[in-house]
């Protein structure tokens, strides 16, 4: 019953990542005459990958006054389904673990605009949901678990060519878990930005830190879909691996 529920949650982030997809070119093409120019709303949809672990995940935006990049309160919306493994300790050491992962963020924010400068501040309710097999005797944090999260967006244009700079950082009361992601991009030729990416991130299971490259493509004048590979080691189990992540953002 549990890998049923599991399979349909999957499903359905795999399915949002399409309706975004879709979103994007019906609204930015087909209805675009019809839509104001400054957009309220925007939805991000991707998957992320680090060695054997992996995540698909949704995200809504709403800008409660004014455009999507426009300075102003905004809400934000977050639900993920992902699995992962790691090896036990202490009186579990020896033994391999298996565990899928559910998360939902419900926040409120506030972006500052100073240009070249946008900067956002979220804050709110955070929850997961562990299931480990076999159950660990060692790891608190199996089942049910709700916290608080901030989470600041950080972005600076270098210039008049889309070059720029960005910096994201979380903080999770759950097991004080964090997440920080720097990107430096440039902007060569035509609707591509190409860029270097690196992300640090730590939790009870986890301490990995993440170099790649990124490439990001504009479909649309309010669609953007990008990717990332690149190497991926996990100093708590003592791993190297593959990380990508593959993103699709829809403004409407």
């Amino acid at each position: 019953m549990k890998k049923g529920v599991g399979i349909i949650v999957v499903l359905y982030h795999y399915f949002m990542m399409v309706a975004c997809v879709v979103s994007g070119f019906s609204v930015s093409r087909v209805l675009a005459a019809d839509l104001p120019e400054k957009a309220r709303n925007a939805m991000y949809s991707g998957a992320v990958l680090h060695g054997t672990d992996w995540l698909v995940y949704s995200t809504a935006v709403r800008s409660l006054w004014g455009g999507i990049h426009e300075q102003g309160w905004q809400v934000r919306v977050m639900s993920g389904r992902g699995r992962y493994r790691y090896e036990g300790e202490g009186s579990a050491e020896g033994i391999s673990y298996q565990a899928d992962k559910t998360v939902v963020e419900a926040m409120a924010g506030y972006q500052l605009v100073s240009r070249p400068f946008f900067m956002k501040l979220y804050a709110g309710p955070h929850m997961e949901i562990h299931t480990v097999a076999p159950a660990d005797p060692v790891k608190p944090d199996q089942g049910r678990k709700i916290g608080a999260k901030v989470q600041f967006e950080g972005w600076m244009d270098l210039d008049r060519n889309n070059n720029f700079v960005s910096l994201d950082a979380s903080f999770s009361t759950l097991e004080s878990s964090y997440l920080v992601n720097a990107k430096v991009g440039m902007q060569p030729f035509g609707k591509t930005q190409i860029g270097l990416e690196a992300e640090f991130s730590r939790d009870i299971y986890a301490d990995k830190k993440s170099v790649g490259v990124f490439a990001t493509y504009r479909i649309t004048d309010k669609s953007v879909l990008s990717v990332t590979v690149g190497g991926s080691q996990d100093n708590n189990q003592k791993e190297r691996g593959f990380y990508s992540r593959l993103k699709y953002d829809v403004k409407f």
